[in-house]
């Protein structure tokens, strides 16, 4: 003959560690409860076993899980630092700012550079004499 033990809302809570709102929940999702206020333990603790201890073991788990995964992720990165095949984004930054900056005074070269070679030249002559600028233009651009 297995007896029952009513316990009340706060004996509950207190046994679980859980506050009245959250038994609350639990009733909602199926929890026996004896009566208003009143609760069986050993039914609410056989209920807990099979529907709140295995979901936190397995939210634990995930937690784990997404842990590692994470600290791999970050010592995949310093790995990558270390071998010097990952740059720095403010360094990328400066690099990339670096290069505009050096196009654009090439660019501004130009207008003082092309006019005098291309005056009075053929249209083929005009766009050979540019395709010799660029490649100066990318040599230099490439060399920094």
């Amino acid at each position: 003959l297995c007896m029952r033990l009513i316990v009340s809302t706060k004996q509950v809570a207190d046994f679980f560690g859980v506050t009245s709102r959250s038994l609350q929940r639990w009733a909602a999702h199926g929890c026996p409860k004896v009566g208003y206020g009143r609760w069986d333990l050993k039914q609410v603790f056989a209920w807990w076993q099979d529907n709140i201890e295995r979901e936190d073991d397995n939210s634990l788990a995930e937690v784990k899980r997404k842990y590692w995964q994470s600290k791999a992720a970050i010592e995949q990165i310093k790995a990558k630092q270390l071998r010097g095949t990952l740059i720095a984004k403010s360094k990328m930054i400066n690099d990339m700012a670096k290069m505009v900056q050096a196009l654009i005074n090439a660019l501004t070269i130009y207008e003082d550079r092309l006019p005098p070679q291309l005056e009075g030249k053929t249209k083929i002559e005009m766009r050979k004499i540019i395709h010799e600028e660029n490649k100066i233009l990318r040599k230099n651009l490439i060399a920094r």
